[in-house]
């Protein structure tokens, strides 16, 4: 009983640390993360910022805030997937005092509206541009706030969500100028990353708990089981307070080598940390162990009235007394029952939108880790004619390589609206207008089906164009194929001078490379598809309110016979295949150099990358709720044992006469059965705190018939045993 004692304190010790170190951790990194945007507007910036110049776009977007009197943050998450977070922040304050003020800093911070190539990050500082290091709990984790101009030499693409404290009053004309300054679409996005879920921190501290409790009741149960031992003392003269005193001598002495175990682990483990956060929280944690043996000599002082009760007589005659350890086992059976059925509900309402964006979303996102994006950031306003068809030719020669590696491109078109006054029309326009790129891979990746339930299927070299249109529009058909021809083969809709330099550049591209180039799809081809399909966008940016995904999409393919782009950058929704996600531009770069386009194509990065911190968040609730679950159920399991060994033990000879006389197993404990079974029903009444939700309510049911069902046959198999142990016992006369 002392080993079993000595591991509970133990685990109990170590659990109540590392609980308090991931409430601490996941504070301090909730405070970097969200630092300087509490009262923030998000701003939606359009993919057409990528293919602006850069030096000049980011000093636009400086002088507007400074302009209008704004904070500016922009966030990127760049994950490698065996990376736990990697958060970068880049700035623009008005006040960065404001900033930083909930972050521990080790040297200086960022000035206001700060335009140098200063940084503060998570490790050493090492050079002059790092004036300051942000103090992190978990050394696995990578925080970096920098200034605005650090945008200007780093691989990020400049399209995405910003933060921007602003007066309200003024959000509307601060988007219209910057809109006017880029050239390109601004939005405002309302109730942003609404749908964060943080898991309760009395959830995280509640298996503490539950092991203390485990641990007070073994305390118990030791005590009761030296009934013997302390009534022979007794009668040699021992008083009571001597005997008291004695056995708290024996609990401390358990509880001081528990803990020096415990703190030596944690010492050990300061290898790993090695910083000033860790040594605080071991400290803080030493009070936190006090607390809980002041708590443990508490219930003693309840506990041991027990010693009054003891009789002589008892004691001599080696009668156990049951009846109390029966009482005990009973009440920490509720208690622990009660913290199950309450943890099950709460987990359960948690559990809910987690599976709804895990399972049901960031599942797909895991699948993104062979696949990467690729920038793009080329620019050159004087490129001739010539250089123009070199540029064609070698992007083609790329697009083509990619492809046969697996790359697959998904491009929505969300941005087309009509003008036409005729509502009708203008939204068939919209529809029409407002279609999805994707290429072959894209659709093996994800199947599309047509009217008769069979894969569609595109031959990859047809000299076609073709479009997947859902039921719902096929009476659209006939305008799909018209507006689509004056796009890619009449030119009719196209400027004169836009077509005349198309088919120029053309009819060079055909005579330069005929096998890339020679033949032109004239034809429109139409595949009517079944309805309410959707089609996974790969880009946080992109619907977010749907997942991430988008339905009854008109579906333009892009195949090799049916050439119609070759940036294979994230402009275009292209991703390549990786062959190692920690270094994705691994995969390619051999043939951009081969191909000379070093100057357009020089770093990528993994899709994955966009969502890992919410996938690796979502992983980490999932897996506290099992532990918190596995916590529970154990100890369940080993009161389910205490109590049939204390039933045993109590009816050990009525239990035997009947084994012997040939009574069935419900014939002989057909009583404690019954009372197992009538014990959940007390429960039935926490049905009314699921407040009606069908989907929780069968979960919180199927939870109790999994309790009672676990409980009859550990009943069964400990019964078995003991059975067996106690006939023996019988038949030799013990």
């Amino acid at each position: 009983m002392r080993k079993i004692l000595v591991s509970l304190f133990l685990i109990n010790i170590l659990l109540s640390f590392f609980i308090f170190y991931d409430l601490e951790n996941n504070s301090i990194n909730e405070r970097i993360s969200k630092s300087g945007e509490d009262q923030n507007f998000t701003i939606f910036v359009d993919k057409g910022i990528n293919e602006l110049e850069r030096n000049k776009t980011i000093d636009k977007i400086q002088k507007v805030t400074k302009k209008y009197e704004a904070d500016v943050i922009f966030r990127v998450y760049n994950n490698a997937p065996s990376q736990k977070l990697k958060l970068v922040k880049f700035v623009y304050l008005k006040d960065s005092e404001q900033l930083f003020k909930d972050i521990r800093v080790k040297g200086n911070v960022i000035d206001n509206y700060d335009t140098s190539m200063s940084y503060l990050d998570t490790g050493n500082i090492d050079n002059g541009q790092q004036v300051g290091s942000i103090l992190v709990m978990d050394p696995d984790i990578y925080f970096k706030i920098a200034t605005f101009e650090n945008l200007k030499e780093s691989k990020y693409t400049l399209s995405g969500f910003y933060s921007v404290n602003i007066n309200k009053s003024m959000v509307e004309a601060f988007i219209s100028e910057l809109k006017g300054e880029l050239g390109i679409n601004v939005t405002l996005e309302k109730n942003f990353n609404n749908n964060r879920v943080v898991i309760p921190p009395i959830l995280k501290i509640i298996p503490m708990i539950i092991v203390f409790l485990l641990s007070v009741l073994v305390v118990v149960f030791d005590l009761i089981s030296k009934y013997k031992d302390i009534g022979v003392k007794k009668l040699n003269g021992y008083s009571e307070n001597s005997l008291k005193l004695e056995y708290y001598k024996g609990i401390c002495w358990l509880y001081l080598i528990s803990t020096i175990i415990s703190y030596s682990i944690l010492g050990i483990l300061y290898i790993k940390f090695r910083n000033i956060l860790y040594v605080e929280l071991v400290f803080k944690s030493l009070i936190v162990t006090g607390i809980l043996f002041l708590l443990i000599c508490l219930i003693l002082l309840i506990s041991l009235n027990f010693i009054r009760r003891i009789k002589m007589s008892s004691a001599i005659k080696n009668k156990k007394p049951v009846h109390i350890v029966k009482r005990f086992s009973i009440v920490f059976k509720f208690i622990f029952t009660f913290i199950l059925i309450g943890l099950f509900i709460s987990g359960l309402k948690l559990y809910v939108p987690v599976y709804s964006f895990y399972f049901e979303n960031f599942k797909k996102w895991e699948a993104a880790i062979d696949y990467a994006q690729v920038d793009s950031h080329y620019y050159n306003e004087n490129e001739d004619f010539d250089e123009r068809i070199w540029s064609l030719i070698q992007h083609k020669k790329l697009y083509f390589y990619v492809n046969e590696m697996g790359g697959i491109q998904v491009l929505i078109n969300d941005f087309y609206q009509s003008n036409n006054s005729d509502p009708k029309k203008r939204e068939e326009e919209n529809i029409i207008e407002n279609t999805v790129l994707l290429n072959n891979n894209y659709l093996k990746k994800h199947p599309v089906y047509d009217l008769n339930g069979k894969v569609v299927s595109i031959d990859e070299n047809e000299c076609v164009h073709t479009f997947l249109v859902p039921e719902k529009y096929a009476y659209l058909e006939e305008q799909i194929i018209k507006t689509y021809e004056n796009y890619y083969i009449s030119f009719h809709d196209i400027p004169k001078e836009l077509a005349e330099d198309i088919k120029r550049v053309q009819l060079v591209l055909n005579e330069k490379e005929p096998e890339l180039f020679g033949n032109e799809p004239d034809t429109i081809k139409i595949i009517v598809i079944k309805n309410d399909q959707g089609y996974f966008t790969y880009d946080m940016n992109v619907h977010p309110e749907s997942k991430n995904m988008v339905y009854d999409r008109i579906i333009d393919i892009n195949t090799k016979g049916a050439y119609k782009n070759g940036d294979i950058s994230t402009n275009l929704g292209y991703f390549i295949k990786v062959e190692n996600p920690e270094e994705p531009f691994l995969s390619i770069s051999d043939k951009v150099k081969e191909l000379g386009l070093e100057a357009y194509y020089y770093d990528a990065y993994s899709a994955y990358s966009n969502v890992a911190e919410q996938v690796n968040m979502y992983l980490g609730i999932l897996s506290q709720i099992l532990v918190i679950f596995g916590i529970a159920g154990v100890t369940i399991a080993i009161l389910i044992a205490y109590s049939i060994m204390i039933y045993m033990e109590k009816e050990k000879m009525d239990l035997s006469v009947k084994l012997l006389n040939g009574y069935s197993f419900i014939g002989r404990h057909g009583r404690k059965l019954l009372r197992t079974i009538l014990f959940y029903i007390f429960f039935l009444p926490s049905f009314l705190f699921v407040r009606g939700n069908a989907t929780e309510t069968m979960a919180l049911a199927l939870l109790l018939v999994g309790i009672v069902i676990l409980d009859l046959l550990l009943t069964y198999i400990f019964i078995s045993i003991y059975e067996k142990r106690n006939i023996k016992d019988i038949l030799k006369g013990n």
